[in-house]
């Protein structure tokens, strides 16, 4: 479950990366580098800086009245040269602490994250967290197990990252943003590169086919659909 408070520093939407990592970056500077502290300031500086608030542009005109109609935006991004990427916004009709628990609770991500086999909390601050997932996509696709380390500021975003497993890459946020005239639009960001090979095209439409259904499944499982896709949002979650 999340904790509360965020640690941060001057910059209130700067979060530490856990501790543990930090101390393993300053012993290997001690040995590459023991006689150089602007080197030792500049690589921590570089390590918290991965975990700034995420910047959304906020939906407006057509877009603002499809998420209040209850659709799930998907949207493929093509910056990276390798592996898929996607952007998916909704509209939650509810409170955002019910989603923002719902996001934090490792059994309650076994629900609403598809192929999700084992998800555990390694360790955890108020404002980071490092975890591990067991993933069973399909019954042709390996099980890949992986580590992630979150920066987050409760209950408005937090970051991902890769840490260590079967991925190549794995980086994105989540960010829950207030709408006039009630709820809230969440937008989940996340890039992905498996650890096999396997062409970018269909990496992309994995994720155009999971993103919005998780996102669905959050949304109905926080009680935060609108009325009308209600039972679709339902229907949406992994069987």
């Amino acid at each position: 479950m999340d904790t509360p408070g965020p640690v941060g520093l001057a910059n209130p939407t700067l979060i530490l990366p856990p501790p543990c990592l930090l101390l393993t970056a300053y012993c290997l500077l001690l040995t590459a580098h023991p006689y150089n502290p602007d080197m030792h300031l500049i690589v921590l500086i570089m390590l918290a800086s991965w975990a700034t608030e995420p910047v959304v542009e906020m939906p407006s005109g057509e877009v603002r009245q499809r998420l209040l109609a209850g659709e799930v935006i998907v949207e493929t991004l093509r910056e990276y040269s390798r592996g898929g990427a996607a952007r998916v916004q909704a509209w939650f009709a509810g409170d955002v602490e019910s989603a923002w628990r719902i996001l934090q609770d490792c059994e309650a991500n076994l629900s609403f994250v598809p192929g999700l086999e084992e998800c555990e909390v390694l360790a955890s601050t108020p404002g980071s967290a490092q975890s591990r997932h067991v993933l069973k996509r399909a019954w042709y696709m390996p099980r890949r197990t992986y580590e992630f380390e979150t920066a987050r500021v409760a209950p408005e975003w937090l970051r991902i990252r890769l840490t260590g497993g079967d991925l190549d890459a794995l980086e994105g946020f989540w960010r829950f943003d207030p709408l006039a005239g009630g709820g809230f639009v969440v937008t989940h960001e996340i890039h992905v590169q498996p650890g096999l090979p396997m062409p970018r095209w269909w990496v992309r439409r994995v994720l155009e086919r999971d993103l919005p259904d998780m996102v669905a499944c959050l949304r109905a499982q926080s009680g935060s659909s609108p009325v009308d896709v209600k039972a679709e949002d339902e229907a949406r979650c992994p069987t």
